[in-house]
């Protein structure tokens, strides 16, 4: 098929973003000033710098100073970005403490909102309507409105399971092998479902009444209101690493790992319709993150050798290269998208310590209609 006759058959939308990466690797590349342009005055609490990936030569902006601070991403299918605050939830290690801060997409400055003793970094969200911060402490669960103070939700008897999940009106976690159901303003705890193997990362169904949940390599499901588990994804041949709910809540993306060195493939399933289907094989995701419309896809490649952020399209499944996030465990690179698509988030420990990056996708992805 003819280029001409393949950009015919595009959608609107995914013409955006191919035209988008063909300007992307035609403008992006290093220009030569006659002079250096002056440095800008330091604002408070604002740590911005630009820098050129040496790989693809984009320009990035790092908003967290690794020098200062380690920061690092919570889970991206957990809710991290505050629509109405502006702003992106992650941890920060300052003297050997772990907090929860917030980074303001507008003025790009980091706020602290914790003072706690023993923060679990993997627990950082937001409740679904962003009413509350809700987080561990040790085996405390903690939650109340953003930078104004929490208060006692539940005490774990056991070692709490990785991940929080969210409603308007609820917290999903995981105290030993149980996954509980717990009020965000108060009251005792609901046993959901009791398991025999471990329960990681439960993740309510947006406008839905189900909770899914990794567990034994494979993604169940399970209704909020308790009752019996199904497992959508099997483990037999390999293993699901990462899962989200689609905006909708119509589907989970996920990805599957074939074995311990196999091929990596982002997948799609149903919770009524039956076994998942594949989206595409990637270049070895360590982690990835969706658009709303779950049109544009976004990975962390895991192989040491090639270390790049990919954007990747649902209709024709191609990977255009986006930078190097160049994490010396390329394993724990995660990324993340702004609710209007227009920021890619990652973090990742290429200067020594970890550190936020951030790149602009004005150019290669189209706002979401309201």
């Amino acid at each position: 098929m003819s280029l001409r006759a393949s950009i015919e058959k595009m959608t609107r939308r995914t013409f955006f973003v191919f035209a988008g990466g063909l300007a992307f690797a035609q403008q992006w590349r290093p220009v030569t000033r006659k002079s250096k342009p002056s440095p800008e005055k330091p604002k408070p609490g604002v740590e911005k710098t630009k820098l050129i990936d040496p790989g693809t030569e984009a320009e990035l902006t790092r908003v967290t100073d690794p020098n200062l601070a380690a920061s690092f991403l919570p889970p991206a299918h957990q809710t991290i970005f505050a629509r109405r605050g502006h702003f992106l939830l992650y941890a920060r290690e300052q003297s050997g403490q772990k907090q929860a801060w917030s980074l303001d997409l507008k003025s790009w400055r980091n706020r602290q909102l914790s003072s706690v003793r023993a923060l679990d970094t993997e627990s950082l969200t937001l409740t679904a309507d962003e009413k509350a911060l809700c987080f561990i402490d040790g085996k405390t669960l903690l939650a109340g409105p953003p930078g104004k103070g929490s208060k006692k939700l539940h005490e774990f008897s056991e070692k709490p399971g990785p991940g929080l999940g969210t409603t308007d009106g609820e917290v999903l976690a995981v105290d030993g092998r149980r996954l509980l159901s717990i009020p965000v303003n108060g009251g005792e705890a609901r046993v959901i479902l009791e398991s025999e193997a471990p329960i990681e990362y439960p993740m309510a169904q947006p406008g839905g009444e189900l909770v899914a949940y990794r567990s034994a390599g494979g993604l169940w499901v399970v209704p909020r209101g308790g009752g019996s588990a199904k497992r959508l994804a099997p483990a037999e041949t390999g293993r699901v690493t990462q899962a989200r709910w689609t905006a909708n809540g119509a589907s989970l993306l996920y990805l599957f790992a074939a074995g311990n060195t196999g091929p990596v493939s982002l997948e799609e399933v149903k919770p009524n319709q039956g076994p998942g289907t594949k989206i595409a094989n990637t270049s070895q995701y360590a982690a990835f993150t969706a658009t709303a419309d779950a049109s544009v896809f976004f990975g962390a490649s895991g192989s040491k050798a090639g270390p790049i952020v990919f954007l990747m399209l649902r209709q024709n499944r191609r990977e255009l290269a986006l930078c190097e996030h160049g994490a010396k465990d390329p394993s724990l690179a995660r990324v993340a998208v702004s609710p209007d698509s227009q920021h890619l988030i990652f973090h990742s420990d290429r200067e020594g310590r970890s550190a936020l990056y951030m790149l602009d996708l004005e150019k290669l992805v189209e706002k979401p209609e309201s």
